[in-house]
């Protein structure tokens, strides 16, 4: 990655936690998010709170931060199949010069996600 994208990728992860620290409703619309010059504390919860203890850390920080980078970078997951099916399209048993086997595998996922 070139440090330019880098130092644009991490300046985008404080400006987010910043905006968590600053109280700003959420979630806020990208346009509104304030800048932020200087790298904002990741120990202070979007309440104002400090972090004190591995149990604020992951029961209430980690979650902020997951939501703001859901919410504003990476999308929220799909929910998961109810069922999902392989089946075996073909064998080849002399993968590697017989040293392995090789199956290909097809996927089907329940008719609900299609």
């Amino acid at each position: 990655m070139r440090p330019k994208a880098v130092r644009s990728a991490v300046r985008t992860i404080f400006t987010l936690i910043a905006a968590s620290c600053l109280g700003q409703p959420y979630p806020a619309p990208v346009d509104s998010l304030p800048q932020v010059p200087d790298f904002p504390d990741p120990l202070v919860m979007a309440d104002g709170s400090p972090v004190r203890s591995p149990e604020d850390w992951y029961g209430k920080r980690v979650p902020e931060l997951r939501n703001l980078f859901q919410h504003y970078m990476y999308g929220f997951p799909p929910p998961a199949p109810g069922e999902v099916r392989a089946t075996v399209r073909r064998t080849n048993p002399a993968a590697f010069g017989g040293e392995a086997t090789c199956l290909l595998y097809t996927s089907d996922a329940a008719d609900e996600f299609r």
